[in-house]
């Protein structure tokens, strides 16, 4: 696993070096490559390989979080609606893929603080580079995963349903 998160890293190295040298293309698809070798050593990592044991899934999350902060900032940096959409497709993905499926509350409420804060990334992006496509693709995908989860935990309380701020 250190091998593919090395090769991810050094293939975001050249995207840089290839970006420094006035290269767009080839840095966006290392870049992209870097991205998408990360991703997968993070998911290898937690689901092939089990490393981690208990803290397996805390660390895939926290990795794939990392990870896509990355995707996203150069996206914003390279104007690369390629790299972004591989940021919110994998960001996500993150906590559906590389989160502990246990129904605790403290899951819930990582997994909302997760989604709010890739959100408030994606409309700051989508804001700043104008690309209001984002902001539609946003609501909609976070509508989704939020009534994927009530219908998947429909013996949830109102009360917890509440805390969470779906219902005002």
């Amino acid at each position: 696993m250190a091998f593919l998160h090395a090769l991810g890293l050094a293939s975001l190295g050249a995207g840089y070096f290839m970006a420094r040298r006035k290269l767009e293309v080839q840095s966006r698809t290392l870049y992209g490559v870097g991205i998408f070798t990360l991703y997968a050593a993070a998911l290898a990592m937690t689901h092939f390989y089990r490393i981690g044991g208990e803290l397996r899934f805390a660390l895939g999350f926290t990795d794939g979080v990392a990870i896509t902060t990355i995707a996203i900032g150069l996206a914003f940096r390279t104007n690369s609606i390629g790299i972004l959409m591989l940021g919110v497709v994998a960001g996500y993905g993150t906590p559906l893929v590389l989160f502990n499926p246990t129904a605790s509350p403290t899951t819930e409420v990582v997994w909302f603080g997760h989604l709010a804060f890739l959100n408030i990334a994606l409309l700051y992006a989508a804001t700043r580079r104008q690309w209001t496509w984002l902001q539609l693709l946003s609501w909609c995908t976070t509508a989704l995963l939020v009534m994927a989860w009530l219908a998947e935990s429909n013996n949830v309380p109102m009360a917890r349903i509440q805390s969470h701020g779906l219902l005002t």
